[in-house]
């Protein structure tokens, strides 16, 4: 494939990327494709794209547009869809919209259509639109066949979905509020019109385009909840036709993914972009089968999304090289605990951030419990970061006043996030409040003198510029510093070990960081075990026994405390 910015061969080798290619009148489409895609993983391995063909010489094929991801031999991985000379097996199609053909041709099962229900989806709406309303209930309905969203919720209150049966839908099952047009790892990227107290339950979502339900709500600037909730429900084949579209999007602030059944995905089944989120009691079975550098719960380039509870989950059969829970990119905040992860080449992968805690958890056939990168594996004078212009902008937005700066916070705002993240009104499921002490002091590394971020050329090991070793990398406020990160009382079976730390090691004066640097809980009080009957795990129903090699190492309280709120009831549909 080539990206030259150009498309087409020949007399066409000056194509524009911004022109339609239809404008060539003397494409003879019996011996040309004229719609063709490509479609998959251009660039790298965790995020798929689809681009137009425009046309192709010998081996060599030009679209009409370049990916939004760099072709890599390493995770170039792509299919082609649409084309008629390809269309030799029983059940594929070819549309032909060339010169207004409008010709859909298409090779049935055993050849013939004859005594078989046939139907086109063209069914470009949503079912249900549901703006500006109040206290509507959808209840036991069952809608399939649409081009977009099956049900769209905007600025909606106390909605309730309830027992509805949603499929073959091109995109999400059920949006709540909606999202700027962008990609989410740029800043801009927010959910608005959210509403608040809607509820998807006891549902049936399946065979989607898309995601599950996105449940955007809630106003990250005043740390307001939106309180929408996604529960009882079974979401199954999802993410066809995109990558980043899981079953749960939590998106903004204070709202709940819990007591689902989530399984045979090719990507992430829950992605986090916001504070004060849960997604507890969860099955999540055969996820991220298509996918690496993933994890089943993700959440990515943010030091701000605090406050977010993984717990009481049972992550089953997570494919390919991936993890039960990925915080990518400096990703922050997430309390993980009393998670079952049974079938995962690792627990946890917590990628630079600060302030993430695993503790309380069993791993099961792991290679090891978790692993992940600090910053300061790049080099001590790598600056600025990898992706260290959005995870700055994304921390001035909600907690650094900047005069003039596009993305930054007001006085206000400020005040808001110091005050809810130390006064402990907020909490967890079971009760432990929602504080971070420390987040008065956060701060990104700048030069004193011009407030611009630290760059290989400010810094100095000793110098007074605020760019030294001390301010930068050694600072447990900095938000370059992996801190107060704990991964403690893991039970791990079947040979799997410990949190592989990373390690950076730094010269004239030597100095060696890793997370353990600023924590004493790392991969402390942890049990290993032979098998799950040594340790008195119950995998049907996810309680311990009062004997064996848990209850001995950790007592009848620690026990006691699982078995009352750890369960396998309830999950799923009705």
């Amino acid at each position: 494939m080539d990206d030259l910015g150009t498309r087409g061969f020949g007399e066409y080798a000056d194509v524009p990327v911004q022109l339609d290619p239809r404008w060539i009148e003397d494409i003879d489409n019996t011996k040309a494709e004229t719609e063709g895609w490509l479609s998959g993983y251009f660039g790298n391995n965790y995020a798929n794209d689809m681009v137009r063909i425009l046309s192709w010489s010998e081996d060599r094929l030009y679209t009409k547009y370049p990916s939004m991801y760099i072709p890599q031999d390493a995770w170039t991985k792509v299919k082609v869809l649409n084309v008629l000379s390809e269309m030799d097996a029983a059940g594929e199609y070819y549309i032909d919209r060339y010169d207004d053909n409008d010709v859909l041709y298409y090779r049935p099962e055993g050849g013939t259509i004859e005594g078989k229900d046939t139907t086109l989806q063209t069914f470009d709406k949503n079912f249900f639109l549901l703006d500006g309303t109040q206290g509507v209930t959808l209840r036991g309905l069952t809608m399939t066949g649409s081009l977009v969203s099956g049900v769209q919720l905007l600025d909606a209150v106390g909605t309730l979905v309830d027992a509805v049966d949603i499929s073959n839908v091109s995109m999400d099952a059920v949006r709540i509020g909606r999202t700027t047009d962008t990609i989410t790892t740029m800043p801009d990227y927010e959910t608005l019109q959210g509403g608040h107290d809607n509820i998807v339950q006891n549902s049936y979502l399946h065979d989607l385009g898309g995601g599950g339900v996105l449940l955007g709500g809630g106003d990250r600037a005043t740390l307001e909840r939106g309180d929408n909730v996604a529960r009882h429900n079974e979401i199954a084949r999802f993410s066809k036709l995109a990558t980043y579209t899981p079953a749960g999007y939590l998106y903004g602030v204070g709202n709940s993914f819990e007591y689902n059944y989530v399984h045979d995905a090719p990507h992430m089944a829950v992605q986090i972009m916001g504070n004060d989120m849960r997604v507890n009691h969860n099955h999540f079975y055969d996820v991220v089968k298509n996918a690496g550098d993933m994890g089943a719960v993700y959440a990515g380039r943010d030091f701000t999304y605090l406050g977010n509870e993984v717990a009481y989950n049972h992550f089953e059969k997570i494919g390919g090289s991936n993890d039960a829970l990925y915080m990518d990119d400096g990703a922050s905040g997430v309390r993980f605990h009393h998670n079952v992860v049974n079938g995962s080449n690792s627990g946890v992968n917590l990628n630079s951030g600060h302030s993430n805690t695993a503790n309380d958890n069993v791993f099961i056939g792991v290679k090891h419990v978790g692993h992940g990168g600090i910053y300061h594996k790049k080099g001590e004078t790598r600056l600025p970061l990898d992706n260290s212009w959005v995870l700055q902008s994304r921390f001035n937005s909600f907690l650094d006043v900047r005069e003039g700066e596009k993305y930054s916070a007001t006085p206000e705002t400020v005040a808001a996030w110091h005050g809810h993240y130390t006064n402990g009104r907020a909490t967890y499921s079971d009760g432990k409040p929602i504080v971070y002490p420390q987040v008065e002091r956060w701060y990104v590394p700048r030069v004193t003198a011009t407030g611009e971020e630290c760059t290989a050329t400010n810094y100095a090991t000793a110098g007074t510029n605020g760019c030294s070793r001390a301010t930068v990398w050694d600072d447990a406020d900095s938000l370059y510093v992996p801190s107060g990160v704990e991964i403690d009382h893991a039970v791990v079976v079947g040979g799997g070990s410990g949190f592989v730390e990373t390690t950076a090691a730094f010269t004239e004066p030597a100095a060696e960081y890793k997370l353990s640097r600023w924590s004493d809980k790392v991969n402390t009080r942890a049990v290993a075990a032979a098998s799950v009957a040594e340790t008195g795990l119950d995998l049907d129903t996810l309680k311990f026994s009062a004997s064996g090699a848990v209850a001995e190492a950790y007592g009848a309280a620690w026990v006691a405390e699982w078995n009352r709120n750890v369960t396998a009831e309830g999950i799923g549909r009705p």
